[in-house]
């Protein structure tokens, strides 16, 4: 642990030693503050689903910003092979610039905190719904913090890392929009609602946008993450070896196709599920249950819905 507090300290001083951190957050809160506060002072609803709903979209930026200096710049300055040479393991290092980056990301969310202030003072939002999107927001971060670091580990130019982040972390959070479900469903059967389910990013935010925290959407976020990590650090350990290319080309694939695997065994296990909105307004309530328990007769109720593999995928979601 020594070690990766060694590295956390190194690279949260490369990037406050330097005016790039505070040019970030200013301009990371003045886009994302400002793009949200227009649009609520005309509409008037103490909503930040919006809030939330264009920040993830300003990640495809924001986050190659902080991830595709942290390999990248080693390998252009030549001190790459001198930090491997450190008594320090691979892993150690990963975790070690993982960490920077996701404290540095934490601390430019935190800087959009006059956001809810501002809705909660004129307004009566819903605590719950804030907090769980800026959970789903921190989740979301990570993973594209882990995807941006192993891209920033295979090349040698920060804006080549920063072009192979961008796309990533866009193409997986697209894989889980609704259209791009129906528009792949359209083609081949099935595999726009199963790349939604098992592989997309913006499926797994809508419960924490909504106030609901799913065990099941945490675990994705952490195990994509974590397959990511692991890999940057297979990279750093196999870099030299014979045939490092072939095999490390091998391990992605597995690793990958490992992690969908695991996420589709994953997703019908009921592990765990909180409504944390202000009026559990998603939880059948106390009295609703009283009554059922209350009947004095059998209730049949004939419940008919589409086969899942026949309904449109607009309407998939609706099944649960």
């Amino acid at each position: 642990m020594r070690n990766v507090i060694i590295i956390i300290r190194r690279e949260l001083g490369a990037y406050f030693n330097s005016a790039i951190a505070y040019i970030y957050l200013i301009v990371f809160t003045a886009i994302n503050n400002s793009l949200f506060m227009t649009r609520y002072f005309l509409e008037g609803k103490a909503d930040m689903s919006q809030f939330f709903a264009s920040l993830h979209l300003m990640l495809f930026i924001f986050i190659p910003v902080i991830t595709m200096r942290l390999w990248a710049e080693d390998k252009k300055e030549n001190t790459f092979e001198l930090l491997l040479t450190f008594p320090m393991k691979p892993q150690e290092l990963v975790l070690g610039k993982f960490f920077a980056s996701f404290i540095f990301y934490a601390i430019s969310l935190l800087s959009t905190i006059a956001v809810p202030i501002v809705v909660s003072l004129t307004g009566r939002p819903d605590p719950g719904a804030i907090i769980g999107g800026y959970l789903g927001s921190l989740l979301i971060g990570t993973l594209f913090l882990a995807i941006g670091i192993f891209m920033s580990g295979l090349v040698k130019e920060q804006i080549i890392a920063f072009v192979l982040t961008t796309l990533s972390c866009f193409g997986l959070f697209f894989m889980g929009l609704d259209f791009i479900a129906s528009f792949l469903d359209g083609w081949v059967r099935g595999l726009g609602t199963f790349m939604m389910n098992y592989v997309g990013a913006a499926s797994h935010l809508r419960g924490f946008n909504k106030g609901v925290i799913d065990i099941k959407d945490i675990i994705y976020f952490a195990a994509g993450s974590s397959v990511f990590l692991l890999l940057n650090g297979f990279f750093l350990e196999g870099r030299l070896r014979p045939k490092s290319k072939l095999v490390f080309s091998a391990a992605v694939a597995i690793s990958l196709f490992g992690l969908v695997i695991f996420n589709w065994l994953v997703h019908d296990i009921p592990v765990g599920r909180f409504d944390i909105t202000e009026d559990k307004i998603y939880t059948v309530s106390d009295s609703a249950k009283n009554i059922f328990k209350g009947l004095k007769a059998p209730v049949l109720v004939n419940f008919y819905i589409t086969p899942s593999e026949k309904m449109p995928t607009s309407f998939k979601n609706l099944e649960q």
